[in-house]
């Protein structure tokens, strides 16, 4: 009789415990799930030497709260588009969040050379939603035959930070 007075105060116990935690979950947000930009919409156009790259398979990994990949194909003009992409997450309001999001645009020629047609680190809040960078990635024009570079992109609705971009597309970064 004992052990059954003793396992059911731990069954009680354990489910009062659960209660008291699903109650409490919200505030520090484990099963708030919200919806959160990885990316806007990606419209592009691969080149070599100012030649339409047709047929290549582009990649996007977009890394927040797991990897996230997708690709497309380049159409007889090189052009290549991606949707914007979203998650249903409860990272962002999570106090163990991730403080950032890595977007990663490539190209693999046959021969395994990995072509980073745009690789950026987004720290702040909103950056991926951010006009500045809505308007980098719906013109990319990327020429694999140019050496890639990193630039300090200002962003217009935050003058106090830049979004940090290493791509061998020709970027208007001001």
């Amino acid at each position: 009789m004992a052990l059954i007075k003793q396992s059911l105060f731990i069954i009680v116990s354990i489910l009062l415990l659960l209660y008291s935690f699903s109650v409490n979950a919200g505030i520090f947000g484990f099963f708030n799930r919200e919806s959160f930009l990885l990316s806007p919409p990606v419209q592009g156009q691969l080149l070599e030497s100012g030649k339409a790259v047709v047929g290549k398979t582009i990649y996007r990994e977009l890394y927040y709260d797991g990897r996230h990949l997708d690709q497309t194909v380049t159409d007889q003009q090189g052009r290549f588009t991606f949707p914007a992409s979203s998650i249903r997450t409860s990272t962002p309001t999570s106090m163990f969040g991730n403080d950032s999001l890595m977007q990663h645009i490539y190209f693999r020629k046959a021969d395994g050379n990995e072509f980073t047609l745009w690789l950026a680190k987004l720290f702040y809040e909103g950056d991926q939603d951010s006009f500045t960078l809505k308007e980098q990635l719906i013109k990319l024009e990327c020429d694999i035959a140019n050496n890639a570079q990193t630039y300090d992109v200002p962003v217009q609705e935050n003058p106090d930070h830049n979004i940090v971009v290493h791509t061998l597309c020709n970027l208007n970064a001001g």
